[in-house]
């Protein structure tokens, strides 16, 4: 069934996994262990970067997704798939293994959802 741009939910689901791959593979590991350290939010800090009116557009986009796609998509299993896939074991493994981290990742994926949905 197509339901959004004449692509199906599996194709949205490659498609959204590809960008955020390629958001995560210009991650530093150094980076990526200031942030946890600091308990600065990447998600934040990029939102906040964004025109107003390319936010209103995501959103939009968004909301058309059925909930149990959202949710696959921003779950900690489907960021470590990503960056596994796209050969960012280094990180992968932190955020899989170390309970800090792992914390950090479940603060910034909890927070990618109230701004992609409009709760905050």
């Amino acid at each position: 069934m197509r339901i959004l741009l004449g692509l199906t939910l599996d194709e949205l689901k490659s498609l959204a996994t590809r960008m955020l791959a390629q958001q995560l593979a210009g991650v530093s590991l150094e980076d990526a262990v200031r942030y946890i350290a600091e308990g600065r939010s990447v998600v934040m800090e990029c939102w906040s970067r964004m025109k107003p009116s390319a936010r209103a557009r995501i959103r939009e986009f968004v909301r058309m997704l059925p909930e149990h796609v959202v949710d696959e998509m921003l779950s900690p299993k489907t960021v470590a798939d990503v960056l596994v896939k796209s050969g960012r074991t280094d990180l992968a493994s932190l955020l899989v293994n170390d309970p800090r981290a792992r914390a950090w990742l479940r603060r910034e994926l909890e927070t990618a959802r109230r701004l992609l949905l409009g709760e905050s």
